[in-house]
This record gives C-alpha cells, sequence and structure tokens, in this order.
C-alpha cells in the first residue's frame, strides 16, 4: 500500500493505492466516520488483479474538512470527487462505495456515468432518512427525526474516547466476529490524540454537517436519471439483512431495484459487511468487477 497527498479544490486529501496502476482502477469511497483504510482487506485480496484507489473523505482521516457547510451536501461531495478524479486523471473506473460512501456514489454515478464502468454499493446508496424515520415512529422503533439523530451522532462521536489504543481497539473489535492485523490498522486509523486521549478521528459537529447533508440529498432524487439513462443495469446494491428487525432496509432496496434499474442481493451480513467476512464481498466484487 502507498499513501499519499493531494490538493483536491483547496482541500488537501490523503489517498491510499494498491495494485498496478495499469490494471483497471476501483474507486473507493467509504462511510460516514470512517477512513479509506475501510477497504484495506478488500484491496490487498484483490490488488493483483485491480488497482485501488481509496480516499479520505473531507474532515475524515487525514483529509481537511471543507471550509463551508453546505459542501457537506451530498450532491457538493459528489462534484468534489469528479474534481478529485481530474486531480488524479482517472475515468472508465469501477466505483466501490459504503454506506455515506454510497450515497455519494449514486450522485456522482448519476451526473458522471460515462466515467463509471459499473459500481457496487455495500448498504448504500439506498436509505432514504425522512422514510426511515418515519418508519421507525410508526413501528416505535429507532430514531425518529433529524434533531434526534444530530443528537445521538454528536454524542457516539465526540464520546468515543479511551485512555489507551489498546482500549480504543477492543472497543471496535467486540463488533466483529472475527478480526485481524489488517482490520488492526484499519481501526488504528480511526483514532486521533487529544488531551492524552485517543478519541474518534471525527468530531461530532462534522458528522452532524455529514448528516444534514444526507437529508438535504436522498438518493431518490436522481433514481429516475439513473432508470431513464439505462445506466442501473450497471449497479448492483449488496443490502445487509442482519439485524433482520430493521425491515424498512427490504422496502427501500425494493424501492432501489425498481426505481433504477439497479441489481440487489441480499447478504446474510450486518452493515459492515465488508469487515465481518470480507470473502464473501471480495467474491462478488471480482464476479461484478469483470
Amino acid at each position: 500500500m502507498k499513501q499519499s497527498f493531494v490538493d483536491v479544490s483547496g482541500t488537501k486529501t490523503r489517498i491510499a493505492e494498491w495494485g498496478n496502476a495499469n490494471n483497471p482502477i476501483v474507486l473507493c469511497l467509504h462511510g460516514l466516520g470512517s477512513t479509506q483504510l475501510s477497504f484495506i482487506e478488500v484491496a490487498e485480496a484483490l490488488k493483483n488483479d485491480f488497482y485501488f484507489i481509496s480516499i479520505d473523505l473531507p474532515a475524515h482521516g487525514k483529509t481537511a474538512p471543507f471550509e463551508s457547510d453546505d459542501d457537506y451536501r451530498i450532491d457538493r461531495i459528489a462534484e468534489w470527487v469528479n474534481d478529485l478524479c481530474i486531480v488524479l486523471d482517472i475515468k472508465d473506473f469501477y466505483l466501490l462505495a459504503h454506506s455515506w460512501g454510497g450515497q455519494i456514489a449514486m450522485f456522482y454515478y448519476s451526473k458522471y456515468i460515462e466515467n463509471v464502468k459499473k459500481m457496487l454499493l455495500i448498504d448504500g446508496g439506498y436509505h432514504i432518512p425522512s422514510y426511515v424515520d418515519s418508519y421507525n415512529l410508526a413501528n416505535g422503533t429507532g430514531l425518529t427525526s433529524l434533531e434526534e439523530n444530530l443528537e445521538f451522532y454528536r454524542r457516539d462521536f465526540d464520546g468515543y474516547i479511551f485512555d489507551t489504543m489498546e482500549n480504543f481497539i477492543g472497543a471496535e473489535k467486540i463488533n466483529y466476529p472475527r478480526w485481524s492485523e489488517l482490520l488492526n490498522a484499519a481501526t488504528m486509523d480511526l483514532a486521533i490524540i487529544k488531551d492524552n486521549k485517543y478519541c474518534w478521528h471525527v468530531p461530532g459537529n462534522i458528522a452532524e454537517k455529514c448528516l444534514t447533508g444526507i437529508y438535504e440529498c436522498p438518493p431518490d432524487l436522481i433514481y429516475a436519471k439513473i432508470k431513464s439513462s439505462k445506466a442501473g443495469n450497471n449497479i448492483l446494491l449488496l443490502q445487509a439483512a442482519i439485524p433482520e428487525n430493521l425491515m424498512y432496509r427490504d422496502i427501500l432496496a425494493e424501492k432501489f431495484r425498481s426505481e433504477t434499474g439497479g441489481v440487489v442481493k441480499k447478504m446474510p451480513l450486518t452493515h459492515m459487511m465488508h469487515w465481518e467476512n470480507p470473502e464473501l464481498v471480495i467474491n462478488e466484487v471480482r464476479k461484478w468487477f469483470r
């Protein structure tokens, strides 16, 4: 793996690369609160077949934050990703994205379809926040408004504080049925030292800005455009099926399938499926990006 920095529209941006630049390119967009190393196991497994480029999205990892709050809108970040592609001089690539990165990927794809061969979404790009809130309100489950989500994310991100790196890693490790040296490295990348404590690298106020940007740009705004261009055939959504009680995911995945023309595959895994069972995800990537 090689890491470096580039300037993208005035934003210092960290990128990681795996593999031979002569191989087909896979551009990776991580989820909210994560970093470029979110895809480390997938990239390491497939680096002989593809050239992986994974980036720290703005205000994540070691990429600088935006100056304007409006720039955290999903459509604006998608335009920033295009600026990145111009800087890196890449086109005709595969797009791999997780969660929040999937929302960004959808808006990028809708505007710059000609740049993308195929796209694979890891449980992202189909969540519509207002629908999820309404579902939770009707069923008495989960968070029910933007305000509740903002408060939750702020407390969650700002409250993730540990005395040692070992404790920080341990808190992450218990979330998964397996662990590896590569996941250990990816988890260490999520921590910063502040006041002699190990804290989550994304502060709560940034999480709030990103979350507001998701609410302002739900993916169904561009479903029709993707379907009318017949570009949905080149999208594969790996939908998480665990936990089973989040039934709104089935509803939103079906809406995604019918309104974009994309392919949906329900996986017996959680939202972090590429960490939970990377072999299954690697197999899907290998089959889809061919």
